[in-house]
């Protein structure tokens, strides 16, 4: 259980093995190759753009494909899982495919321009309805003496109130009016037409929005009716060829997925050093994968290969056991470790699922959680990142059952309230160590003794870390006289609650032994008198310890709330008494209210474990600012390949 650091590894050999090496190297997936910069390079952009244009193209017929598809993918679906042989002869058709995948684009576009004018026709028709009632052209001409208008006016107007602004001299029909607008047909007389038009602009009178035709609004109405239905069979058709497509959907996630280990392979090709007879190529190797590429490479081939160790330049990756390897991520999201970090995740794994269990805190919950995620983990095939999340999440239950048990929750107080409401019965299931609701202070010291070990631990490693590098000073000024006065005061406060004076006096000496520490080597970087006030200074950080040791007190307050929660539902589910109703209301409310509970604890759970770890655990030694090894691979979207199962 330790951090792997990849090795410096160097390749040299003629131009005619280059394709072959490569495709050895992408398929072994253990080298990270770097770019080389004093030699000439092949820049083959042009392809990879056009193939970077290919992907897009295949990725969109997927998903068209999908769209129109009567089966939809889940997050728990399989994936496709194939060797890469099998890949190379699925699309040795490629040309076909790419036609097809165009073709399903194509159809893809026809559908989107007719809908563009199904919703055109469709706003027009909306436009029209308030003026459907007119019998009259939209595009109805002026005459000698008259000018014809038709528009609509903000707001509800009547015949009398148009009357009273307009006068008698004009002739209008109100076609329809509510409260949003009025819809109404003018015939003005030229004479007063400037007139009439400036009353009608300062009370916001506005021309329809709809093109004038020879046809009445209703006959346009219609009229549009008629050409969606008819744009509707035509989008059908489209949608049928798309559908006729479905057979193809695995053939052009293969040729997607081709295309990505093609352009890869050319990304790397960009890498590599030429000269007029060889190439040269550089980057790192996973130690695990020596022997391989000596073998594969060098002994088969014939290529020169030099492998170094490691150095400070060195990515690294992490190599751990079934128990540890599934919290990797949580570091890996925080940060790879530096080239001299330690390991944190053997140690930050156990206070994970610990910590977890404690939040989630029901034994029902638990068992379904690990029932759930036991059997994706280890009975069903998915890549590596998603069985690693199953299996942590299947510990994650185990701890949440053992912690459900000790704290006597198996769905809330379920198995209590079944027994007496159905069964007149006083059974009941007892906690095992305490109940979370009758005795909150003693959780509450428990998370914090438990926070306390864990801070002290992340300390002991920086005390490790700092020795390690030879800076004795800055181990015992800054890390070892606080693990003397956390350790002090924890083994105080035990001798208080044990009433032992004897183990109160070895905690109060180990924590006057480490606040002289302090006050004596606080300030060791300073200069003068500073280096006295700097150590008394310096002990203005033990609120900062103390902020965090409260900090785990969320593992008593998220454990109490999924209890309560729980028993809460099951108080509801109770209430309609205990006949064939009750028991069916009861089972009704007890699923749907257990299952919010649920997600919304693991949730909980999920997200203040990280922080824990994050934020209190990682700050007291955890560095960081490492690279992650990133190996020249068959990196896919579609395909698992069956070598890559763990």
């Amino acid at each position: 259980m330790a951090i792997l650091r990849m090795k410096p590894f160097f390749l040299i050999d003629v131009l005619k093995n280059r394709k072959k090496i490569l495709e050895t190297l992408q398929k072994l997936e253990c080298v990270q190759v770097e770019p080389i910069t004093n030699l000439k390079k092949i820049s083959p952009h042009q392809t990879i753009s056009q193939i970077d244009s290919m992907i897009h193209d295949a990725d969109k017929a997927v998903e068209i494909i999908e769209k129109y598809s009567t089966k939809k993918d889940s997050f728990l679906k399989s994936p496709n899982f194939k060797s890469a042989e099998k890949l190379n002869v699925d699309i040795a058709k490629s040309n076909e495919l790419h036609k097809k995948v165009k073709s399903i684009l194509s159809s893809m576009a026809e559908i989107e321009k007719i809908q563009s004018k199904i919703n055109k026709l469709e706003n027009e028709s909306l436009l029209l309805y308030y003026y459907l009632s007119l019998d009259l052209p939209t595009d109805v001409q002026n005459t000698k003496y008259t000018n014809i208008l038709i528009g609509n006016i903000p707001g509800f107007w009547s015949d009398e109130s148009l009357l009273n602004k307009l006068g008698e001299s004009v002739y209008f029909e109100i076609i329809d009016a509510n409260k949003l607008q009025t819809s109404v047909f003018f015939i003005i007389p030229k004479n007063i037409n400037d007139k009439v038009r400036k009353i009608l602009l300062d009370i916001g009178f506005s021309q329809p929005p709809f093109s004038s035709t020879k046809k009445s609004p209703k006959e346009k109405s219609t009229a549009n009716k008629e050409k969606i239905a008819q744009l509707n069979k035509e989008i059908l058709e489209y949608e049928n060829k798309i559908k006729s497509m479905q057979n193809e959907y695995q053939n052009i996630q293969d040729f997607s997925d081709c295309l990505r280990l093609r352009k890869e392979k050319y990304e790397t090709l960009c890498k590599i050093g030429l000269t007029d007879n060889t190439f040269v190529l550089k980057g790192f190797v996973n130690p695990r994968f020596e022997s391989k590429i000596i073998e594969k490479i060098e002994n088969e081939i014939g290529a020169y290969i030099e492998i170094s160790e490691p150095d400070e330049n060195s990515p690294v990756d992490f190599s751990n056991n079934f128990f540890v390897a599934p919290v990797e991520n949580i570091t890996q999201t925080y940060s790879m470790p530096s080239y001299d970090d330690i390991d944190p995740n053997p140690i930050m794994s156990l206070f994970y699922y610990i910590f977890f269990g404690m939040m989630f805190s029901d034994a029902g919950y638990g068992l379904v959680l690990s029932i759930a995620c036991g059997w994706l983990a280890f009975f069903k095939k998915f890549e590596k990142r998603k069985k690693d999340l199953f299996r942590m999440f299947f510990f994650c239950g185990l701890s949440t059952t053992f912690w459900g048990f000790m704290y006597g929750s198996f769905f809330g107080n379920a198995i209590d309230t079944v027994a007496k409401v159905f069964f007149n019965s006083d059974f009941s299931l007892a906690p095992l160590w305490i109940n979370t609701v009758t005795e909150p202070l003693t959780l509450l010291i428990f998370s914090i003794v438990i926070g306390l070990i864990q801070i002290i631990i992340g300390l002991s490693i920086k005390f490790y870390t700092l020795v390690r590098r030879k800076k004795f000073m800055e181990a015992i000024a800054t890390v070892l006289d606080w693990i003397l006065i956390l350790l002090g005061i924890g083994i105080f406060a035990t001798g208080k609650t044990v009433n032992s004076d004897i183990i109160s006096l070895v905690g109060l000496i180990l924590s006057i032994l480490g606040t002289s520490l302090v006050v004596l080597l606080g300030g060791y970087k300073n200069k003068g008198a500073m280096k006295i006030f700097g150590g008394i200074i310096s002990l203005y950080d033990i609120t900062s310890y103390i902020s965090d040791a409260l900090s785990y007190s969320r593992l008593m307050a998220l454990g109490i709330a999924t209890g309560v929660i729980a028993n809460v539902v099951n108080i509801l589910g109770s209430m309609a008494g205990n006949g064939i109703l009750g028991f069916i209301v009861f089972v009704i409310i007890s699923i749907v209210g257990h299952a919010m509970n649920f997600g919304i604890n693991i949730l909980g759970a999920y997200v203040h474990t990280n922080r824990l770890q994050y934020v209190e655990f990682f700050s007291k030694f955890y560095e960081g600012g490492g690279k992650k090894f990133i190996p020249f691979g068959m990196n896919t979207r579609y395909i698992k390949f069956l070598n890559k199962i763990k």
